[in-house]
């Protein structure tokens, strides 16, 4: 609706809402969604993908099959706002603790040093 945004532009956008929006029914990380908690706003979606893992707090998900669920939990953290501060702490904490740079790098490195060494222990057939 809005257009073509600049990557650079997505804070300051983010930043601008209430509340972000991931309908999705399917996903395969979610980063818009990392983004816009990143930059100070809740997101509200699906439990689909890797979004429950992203979203962290369940007044933030709802089923993929149920729409009326997933407008009822945007509706209610539009108007909550104390949950909808305590959804974004969740959140937030929950994205600086498993999803910013430094941590991806090294999680991805520990897991390919434990695939590594899981290949060079098995026999070749």
């Amino acid at each position: 609706m809005l257009g073509s945004i600049a990557f650079e532009d997505l804070p300051a956008f983010h930043a601008s809402l209430d509340l972000a929006l991931a309908p999705m029914f399917a996903d395969t990380f979610g980063s818009g969604s990392v983004h816009a908690i990143a930059s100070g706003t809740p997101v509200v979606g699906r439990m689909v993908s890797a979004l429950p893992e992203i979203l962290a707090h369940p007044a933030a998900m709802a089923p993929p099959e149920d729409p009326d669920a997933f407008a009822g939990r945007v509706a209610t953290l539009l108007e909550d706002e104390r949950l909808r501060a305590e959804v974004l702490d969740v959140q937030r904490r929950h994205a600086e603790a498993n999803f910013d740079v430094a941590t991806m790098r090294r999680r991805y490195a520990e897991r390919l040093h434990d695939l590594a060494g899981r290949a060079a222990r098995e026999p070749e057939e």
